[in-house]
């Protein structure tokens, strides 16, 4: 899916790449036929911004997102590395962050929202605090054999932050199809559904 596609900067292993603006105004953008950043190599972002029609970045590396904000029209951020959300926006009308099986996400602040889910799980995603919502399906949904532990932080319906688009507001705060929700700290203001007999929910 992401070869079809043009991309911008190609990060390899390696490499470490830091991308930043001390003005506040630099930004990297793509077409509908564009990605913007494929890394296998060391990437920081800190303060710039990242706007694509399509994907914005494919990390299979270490990505350390300090500061800065990334849109998108599909997956902002595609994980099957190491991402480190330390603060900063991330936003698409797709999935915002989807995170594989063999990626390891960690939210230690900022915001993510979505018109669609905002974060898709199936490997290792720990929240120790910031901001997540959706306005049109679920905020945070795991699947497959994914965990995701929530130490702090809030996780939003769309009905809470926005007005609705087309009439649809979030149905879910957390859907577990599969894998595990441990939840040890934080607020999750909606419902949370265990879609299947795989899905399992841990509150401590």
């Amino acid at each position: 899916m992401w070869g079809y596609y043009k991309t911008i900067l190609t990060i390899e292993a390696g490499a470490t790449v830091t991308i930043t603006d001390s003005a506040g105004n630099g930004e990297m953008a793509g077409g509908d036929q564009n990605n913007i950043i494929y890394n296998s190599g060391t990437l920081i972002l800190n303060g710039a911004s990242i706007d694509s029609a399509n994907m914005g970045i494919l990390n299979v590396g270490t990505f350390t997102m300090t500061d800065g904000k990334i849109t998108a029209s599909a997956e902002a951020v595609y994980n099957s590395g190491i991402f480190i959300m330390a603060d900063g926006e991330i936003a698409s009308t797709g999935s915002a962050v989807v995170n594989e099986e063999d990626g390891t996400f960690t939210m230690d602040d900022g915001k993510i929202s979505s018109f669609d889910v905002a974060v898709t799980n199936a490997g290792i995603f720990n929240m120790n605090n910031g901001e997540i919502a959706s306005t049109g399906e679920t905020a945070v949904y795991t699947n497959r054999a994914g965990t995701f532990t929530m130490h702090d932080g809030l996780i939003l319906p769309g009905a809470t932050t926005s007005q609705p688009v087309n009439g649809n507001y979030a149905t879910n705060c957390v859907e577990v199809r599969e894998g595990t929700l441990d939840v040890k700290g934080g607020t999750i203001e909606g419902e949370v559904r265990i879609t299947t007999v795989a899905g399992k929910v841990k509150v401590e």
